[in-house]
């Protein structure tokens, strides 16, 4: 569901018959879906009878579970059988290539499931429109698949526009099924002066609704390693504190001393076809640079590899005259169709003193299951 510059995910997945049993009461649920005019603003909708509603978290906007009759099955002696879910969530999207958005996700689904991608000229019988009935009345694309999922095969639906998606290689980082069908949409955290928030988020500090800015330290070499929605592993430097993800990152640590405030941050972003100068000149932007020329930009971007995968390292530097002068330093690194962006945000007196702990950090990255070298 497109509303403004972000597309809200519903997405319901479990055993083929579990789900055919609620497909009536999912597509009662889509339709009930509202929208404020704002162009930022979250949906709500009304559950259908015997569904409840749990927190999102880091991963999720939200939570929906179906009744107890509808758990997917249980295997013999295995643990308990589960309650069916779906899950809501977001992510960027462009009213400008929304075929190719749409036809990306489609296959990624479908690549998932062991099915073969299709065409744009096939989408449409993979898909049909469904008009919703709250306010604003808009319309919902409704994608309906039967297939077979490979254990460890969920990722996180970034809409990559610019490569299509077959199915999941060999060797596919084990997720554990736990990774849902619609990662929060990204944006970066909008602290530095002069960042804009894209998508803007309507919270501020200290507002209803905005998370807690408290930094929490956290013990060494775990943070990544505890965490399975992600499809990789990291270790933390002494002294970092785990802080408030800023909205769409899915780690944010405070670097330097008494800060409360996310200066590394962990987010996914789908490629785009301005390829690695879109985010140079955003980064710029929010330092209060001008659009880069390519001279600046071959000297701003190195190559860079993470756990054998290459990326791109970024230094810039804020005007000297600026006050306070502020820099960023960047890996972006693309994993399974979606470009990882490790970021330290900070002053330039900070991101020079801690330039030796990110670079470990980003050093300590590795991806599940995948031999990169």
């Amino acid at each position: 569901m497109p509303h403004g510059d972000t597309a809200w995910f519903f997405k319901l997945s479990g055993p083929a018959e579990a789900v055919g049993q609620q497909a009536s009461a999912f597509q009662s649920l889509i339709k009930t879906v509202a929208f404020p005019k704002t162009a930022g603003g979250k949906p709500t909708w009304k559950l259908p009878p015997s569904w409840h509603e749990k927190p999102g978290s880091e991963m999720r906007f939200a939570t929906l579970t179906i009744g107890a009759d509808a758990a997917q099955d249980a295997a013999p002696g295995g643990p308990a059988a589960k309650p069916l879910e779906v899950s809501v969530t977001s992510l960027p999207w462009s009213t400008k290539d929304e075929t190719q958005q749409l036809l990306a996700n489609v296959n990624r689904w479908r690549g998932q499931m062991q099915m073969t991608p299709v065409t744009a000229a096939e989408l449409g019988a993979q898909t049909h429109s469904l008009k919703l009935t709250g306010e604003g009345k808009s319309t919902a694309t409704l994608v309906d698949l039967t297939g077979h999922i490979k254990v460890g095969g969920m990722q996180p639906p970034f809409a990559n526009a610019g490569s299509s998606t077959t199915s999941l290689p060999p060797g596919h980082p084990d997720m554990r099924g736990r990774l849902p069908l619609g990662h929060p949409s990204v944006s970066d955290n909008g602290l530095l002066k002069g960042a804009p928030l894209a998508p803007r988020d309507t919270a501020a500090p200290n507002e209803p609704g905005h998370p807690s800015l408290t930094a929490h330290a956290i013990p060494d070499d775990t943070a990544g390693a505890a965490n399975p929605e992600l499809p990789f592993t990291f270790s933390t430097p002494k002294g970092w504190k785990q802080a408030a993800l800023p909205r769409f990152a899915v780690a944010a640590f405070a670097v330097s001393e008494n800060s409360q405030r996310p200066e590394v941050t962990v987010t996914p972003l789908p490629s785009t076809p301005e390829g690695i100068a879109a985010n140079v000149n955003r980064w710029r932007t929010q330092l209060e640079l001008k659009p880069t020329t390519e001279a600046e930009l071959k000297a701003a971007v190195q190559p860079y590899e993470v756990d054998g995968a290459a990326g791109h390292l970024v230094r810039l530097l804020g005007p000297e005259d600026s006050n306070p002068r502020r820099a960023i330093t960047a890996v972006v690194v693309p994993h399974d169709g979606v470009n990882w962006i490790f970021a330290l945000k900070a002053t330039a007196e900070v991101a020079k003193s801690e330039q030796s702990d990110f670079v470990k950090f980003v050093s300590s990255v590795k991806f599940r299951g995948t031999d990169n070298k």
